[in-house]
């Protein structure tokens, strides 16, 4: 879907700016380190993206990479404590996160 909406941004809404489509090798790169949650982007979003990619692509993948981090972190933590019956095992969960 990142692929598209990316691909496809000269012909979306929300595009005053007239912006082009980005190189696919760049697109590739930018949906890949969403889906890895590594967030490496190599563009400056207010020269090289409309408002619509912005939004439903960059905006949403950043809440949604994080959130998925967190309720891994939240699925982790009642097995970490049952297992060791302490606190600490949450805490340092946390920090590594």
């Amino acid at each position: 879907m990142g692929f598209a909406v990316l691909s496809l941004q000269p012909e979306l809404p929300l595009n005053p700016d007239g912006m082009g489509m980005l190189a696919p090798t760049t697109i590739f790169n930018t949906v890949t380190s969403f889906l890895t949650n590594t967030d490496l982007q190599h563009y400056s979003g207010e020269q090289h993206l409309s408002y619509f990619s912005q939004l439903f692509f960059v905006l949403w993948n950043m809440f949604v990479s994080a959130a998925v981090g967190f309720c891994a972190l939240t699925a982790r933590h009642p097995r970490a404590c049952a297992a060791m019956r302490t606190w600490v095992s949450y805490y340092v969960d946390m920090w590594r996160t």
